[in-house]
């Protein structure tokens, strides 16, 4: 019996032996042959644009890395063994990590692979980050406007419905006790912690969020944008003789490491709260960008050793950078045609952009 590739008119597709580079890698790390290695790499790679992307083993996640499994079982990974190889095989410092200036992770070309400490190496990341945030807000808004998406899709629709269940299931009157026995019964049948429930309620019902009366210091002076609230909170918590001639540390309450104050819903990191109020609120907090230690003292709460994510954007490859901002620019464009009074186009987040030097209004 004729194989399907033998029958009349039928032939099998020939595919190219792949050829194992890892044997020719483990040999180039070994002897410290940069040229042998670069050409195992580029035998196994594909090029978009200036880029070249690796085709072989990836790890797992959003943002995967290429690897190779060498002869004996180890791994290594290509991008790290190709900076290796272009930095003359000189041993990594302790603080150092293999940054890709061209934003991609299985890019292995080494022009694209820098040396870095992993501070810069972050602060890059975040400031990235915060543009493909305003990338991704002014895109759904866009598709609101276009009808292309539903202004809640069908997780925020169950996530609503939850919190409403849960709504139904507590009785409005009664002891404290009895109150918080049914909340916590009501969020086990939902499958809600307490925080996640608060959260959710703020965002999707506000109007069912208690009053003022129940709100801190620095609570009302986040509802009222309040600088001198702000700063009497922190003047009660950390008194001017606490506070060092240099850094001023925080004696508090810390998440990862960093000054913080409240729970669930109201859980606040104090540096920016503090240089959100210091730049005049402008904005909202959520929108704000996040902040980084010049002092490499994250306790510390020293409105002059503060600094904007965005005043790093010099840190992005600058074709990454201008290719974040013409989004922006397009997005705004399409925005304003469809609705010249959107809220979006007069939101301050840009204010933050502009105070950097990198305003992409497309009137200007």
């Amino acid at each position: 019996m004729r194989r399907r590739s033998e029958r009349p008119g039928l032939t099998a597709p020939r595919r190219e032996p792949v050829v194992p580079v890892g044997p020719q890698i483990a040999l180039a790390l070994e002897t410290q042959d940069a040229l042998l290695l670069f050409e195992a790499v580029r035998s196994r790679i594909v090029e978009v644009g200036d880029c070249w992307i690796w085709q072989g083993g990836t790890t797992a996640g959003k943002n995967p890395y290429g690897y190779l499994q060498l002869p004996g079982g180890k791994q290594v990974r290509i991008h790290r063994s190709v900076a290796l190889a272009n930095n003359g095989f000189r041993k990594w410092g302790l603080e150092e990590v293999v940054h890709h200036k061209c934003a991609k992770t299985l890019c292995v070309n080494p022009d694209h692979l820098l040396v870095w400490s992993e501070k810069e190496n972050s602060l890059e990341g975040h400031a990235r980050q915060y543009l493909t945030e305003r990338i991704e807000e002014l895109t759904r808004a866009r598709d609101l406007l276009t009808g292309h998406v539903p202004e809640l899709n069908e997780k925020e629709l169950r996530e609503r419905a939850q919190i409403n269940q849960v709504d139904q299931l507590r009785p409005e009157k009664g002891s404290k006790a009895v109150r918080r026995d049914a909340l916590k019964a009501a969020l086990e049948l939902v499958g809600l912690t307490k925080s996640t429930y608060e959260r959710r309620r703020l965002k999707y019902f506000p109007e069912r969020v208690n009053g003022e009366s129940r709100l801190g210091l620095l609570e009302k002076g986040i509802r009222w944008r309040d600088h001198d609230s702000i700063a009497q909170y922190l003047a009660d918590k950390m008194p001017s003789e606490q506070r060092g001639d240099d850094c001023w540390l925080w004696p508090g309450k810390k998440t990862n490491g960093y000054p913080t104050a409240g729970v669930g819903v109201r859980h606040r990191y104090l540096r920016r709260v503090l240089m959100w109020a210091t730049k005049g609120f402008r904005g909202e907090l959520s929108h704000f960008p996040d902040v980084w230690h010049d002092c490499d003292q994250k306790l510390c709460l020293n409105p002059d050793h503060l600094r904007l994510i965005t005043q790093h954007f010099d840190l992005i490859y600058p074709p990454v950078l201008e290719d974040r901002l013409t989004t922006i620019r397009r997005l705004l464009s399409e925005i304003a045609a469809l609705d010249p009074s959107h809220a979006k186009l007069t939101d301050n987040w840009e204010y933050y952009l502009k105070e950097a030097g990198y305003w992409p209004n497309p009137s200007d």
